[in-house]
Formats: C-alpha cells, structure tokens, sequence
C-alpha cells in the first residue's frame, strides 16, 4: 500500500535514539529525506558519518529558538522544505511534584511542552502550503496517573492538549496535526528511570500483551498517521501501549491460556 512519503522532508528532533531513531529509520524505509536533531554533538557526528544523501543530522538544542531557525533554515537549502515535523525530543524525571527541585522542574516543562509549542510555531511556516504535517509525542503518561514521573505526565498532558487545538487552529492552512502516546517502551529513557528494577521486562506486565513496546512500533504509528493513509486524520492522539489500562486483571489470559 502506497503511503505517499516518499521523497517528503521530514524532521525528528531527539532522533538520535530510542523513540526518535526508530522514527528516523522508519521514515527513511519510506523514501523521505530525514533531518535528524538532538543536542548531542557526538551523536550528530554519527549520523553523518554515514554518508546518507536523504539524512543528515544537525545539532541543536529545541529549547532555544535561535538554534531551531538554524536548523529549520537548513532543510529549507537541502532538501527545499519541511513536510513532517516530528516533535519526539523530551526529558524524563522521577521525582514527585514535593521532592522535585524548581530547576528540574522547569527542565522538564521546557523540554517536553514548551519546546514543543516553539518548534510547532517555528516550523508552521515551512509547512504551510504543501499539505504538511505535525506530529507530536505525547504519552500514555498523560491520560492516566504513575506512581513516579509526575510533571512528566503534566507535561505529556498538555502535549496531547495542545495537539487537538492546533489541529483546529491550522486546518485552513491543510496542515495535520497528531501525536503518538506510547505506553512503556523499552527505550533508554524508561531503562534510566527505573534502575531498581532488577528485571526491566516486569514494566510490561500492566499490558494484556504482557511485555514493554519497542521504538519500532511507535515509529509505524507515526508513518501511518503522517501518510496519505491518514490524510483524514487529525487532531487524534493515537496511543500505542500493548492494551494497557483496558482491562483490570491484564495478565489473565496468559494464565488462563498459557
């Protein structure tokens, strides 16, 4: 089945691994031009030593709105525009809303809500006009409660907020805009947060498919919801969480039916 991305410019932000890697390899499989960011020099440099003529990386930082321009500015050379703008870059953090210091909190909301308002505005115009499209990456942290991560999931609540009214907000334009809301994927993020587990693999027990998502299947999500395939979709959060949260005993079937 024809997506219809092949030869569109994409950019992910935080592409240099987990969620955002798989993101970026997903897109390429497509036939589109990736535009790989993160704040991590050496992580950049990997990507281009790869010496791909559809990707290249290019460091920034998305809190600053001078180093996004750059960026942005950038594509606009290579590749002649912008067609998908993957806002995928964010920041974990354990704490409580009582045992957080002030600066991590505000690490956490410019990283994972404000940055990700700024890129939308920023990236709105290179858009505008050729049928684009915004994805966000919101989180299954953002519909229901955890026991740890609390500002996360303040943060990943007003991404999935914020999708739905600019969604409303651009449809003159023909720009979609969506996000993915992963449940617990294996990624690094999820595997630094949660260190006291001696066996990683027992995050995934909350879900009837009893085990941690992978990158790879958020990343399937996004080509979906970016593709012609769904050019009647937006303003829609799609989760992706192996069945979390819709049955109150997930691990029963397995037990009934080994």
């Amino acid at each position: 089945m024809n997506t219809g991305l092949a030869g569109k410019s994409v950019v992910v932000t935080g592409g240099t691994s987990g969620i955002g890697k798989a993101a970026a390899e997903a897109f390429l499989a497509e036939g589109c031009r990736v535009t790989v960011c993160d704040f991590r020099q050496d992580m950049i440099d990997q990507v281009n030593s790869r010496n791909d003529p559809n990707q290249f990386g290019f460091a920034a930082d998305v809190t600053c709105s001078e180093q996004m321009c750059a960026l942005l500015d950038r594509v606009q050379e290579r590749f002649g525009g912008v067609d998908v703008m993957v806002n995928n870059a964010g920041v974990g953090n354990p704490c409580g809303f009582t045992t957080m210091p002030d600066e991590q909190w505000d690490k956490v909301v410019n990283v994972n809500l404000k940055a990700v308002i700024s890129c939308c505005n920023l990236a709105i115009p290179y858009l505008t006009g050729r049928g684009g499209c915004i994805l966000n990456t919101s989180s299954l942290g953002g519909r229901i409660t955890s026991t740890v991560r609390s500002i996360y999931g303040v943060t990943k609540a007003g991404v999935s907020m914020y999708t739905r009214l600019l969604a409303r907000e651009l449809s003159g334009r023909g720009i979609r805009v969506n996000a993915v809301a992963p449940g617990m994927i294996r990624t690094d993020m999820v595997t630094q947060n949660n260190r006291h587990l001696k066996d990683i693999n027992v995050l995934g027990g909350s879900s009837v498919m009893q085990r941690l998502g992978e990158p790879a299947e958020i990343a399937a999500g996004m080509v979906f919801l970016a593709s012609d395939l769904a050019r009647g979709v937006t303003g829609q959060v799609l989760e992706i969480t192996g069945g979390k949260c819709i049955v109150q005993d997930p691990a029963w079937s397995w037990k009934q039916h080994p």
